[in-house]
């Protein structure tokens, strides 16, 4: 992967060569991109919501009556097929990554710099004078600030949101007195839920049922 040179801005702060250990974030709105080592664990996220059969206005009806059969028979007892659970909707998937950055020629541009850019990707932008907020990442209308995550070989969205954002600095400074190493936590959310058809797409299982 390495930096792509597609963008005005490209922050190569991977030590590892081989592109399959490369964390790759861009936004084309900001023209930034970064290039980090991967994380020596990567974790995926997702769930799903589900809720019983009935929706809640009869199953308060229905309640009415089994606890009248409670009374009745003395028992705790429910109808079962009112516990049977229906989908409702499934989350985004989440991804949280731990990236490191260490000062090799400036603790400015190898450390301080690429860190605040992930920060910036969780912030929105000033429009008309400073008075109105516009969101930090894409919106309905396909525009904004969409960032593209590729993660070596096992993942590659191109249009995710940064939904968090830690950065920590050492204490110890490079020549230019700027942090020597540092590290943000981030976690990466897609835009979108996505179907499985999306999900086998983007993680390159296509193949896989």
């Amino acid at each position: 992967m390495g930096a792509t040179g597609r963008l005005p801005i490209s922050y190569n702060c991977a030590r590892s060569t081989n592109t399959n250990y490369h964390v790759q974030i861009a936004c084309a709105g900001m023209g930034v991109e970064l290039i980090a080592d991967m994380p020596e664990e990567v974790t995926t996220q997702v769930g799903s919501e589900w809720e019983a059969m009935l929706p809640s206005a009869i199953a308060d009806v229905a309640r009415i009556f089994e606890s009248g059969g409670k009374v009745i028979a003395g028992t705790g007892a429910v109808v079962q097929m009112n516990t049977q659970q229906i989908w409702v909707n499934s989350s985004p998937i989440e991804i949280p990554l731990t990236l490191t950055f260490e000062a090799e020629t400036s603790g400015f541009q190898d450390v301080v710099k690429p860190i605040r850019f992930l920060e910036k990707l969780t912030m929105p932008t000033t429009d008309f004078g400073g008075t109105v907020l516009t969101s930090p990442g894409p919106n309905r209308t396909g525009g904004g600030m969409e960032v593209r995550v590729v993660i070596g070989k096992l993942l590659r969205l191109e249009s995710a949101i940064i939904i968090s954002a830690a950065g920590s600095f050492s204490s110890r400074m490079a020549a230019d007195g700027y942090p020597i190493s540092g590290r943000c936590d981030i976690t990466i959310r897609t835009d979108r839920v996505l179907s499985r058809e999306q999900w086998a797409e983007y993680t390159g299982t296509a193949d896989n049922v």
